[in-house]
C-alpha cells in the first residue's frame, strides 16, 4: 500500500531500490475500479485499487506490506491518466 503522491528520494534500502528498478517493466491499462498492473517480462498482471489517495495491489509483496513495483508503476503512470505532466 503507498500513497499515489510519494516520491522516492535518496532511497538506500536495497528492496525498494530493487522495486523501483522493476517498476521499469511494468505497463498499466485504466479501469473504472483502479488500474491493471501487467508486467511486461512475465505477463503477470495484478489489480491496483484506488482509495482516495492510497494505491493497494493485490499481490503478494504488497499483501506482505511493502510498497510493490505494481503500485510504483501505477503512481508513475497515473499522471498521464489524469492529465499532469509526467
Amino acid at each position: 500500500m503507498m500513497n499515489k503522491n510519494q516520491r522516492f528520494v535518496e532511497v538506500t534500502d536495497q528492496g525498494t531500490l530493487g522495486r523501483l528498478s522493476r517498476s521499469q517493466d511494468i505497463a498499466t491499462v485504466r479501469q473504472f475500479s483502479g488500474f491493471i498492473a501487467v508486467n511486461l517480462k512475465n505477463g503477470n498482471r495484478y489489480q491496483v485499487s484506488q482509495i482516495g489517495d492510497t494505491l493497494i495491489c493485490a499481490c503478494p509483496d504488497s499483501a506482505n506490506g511493502f510498497t510493490c513495483k505494481h503500485e510504483i508503476g501505477v503512481a508513475r503512470d497515473m499522471r498521464l491518466y489524469e492529465g499532469g505532466t509526467p
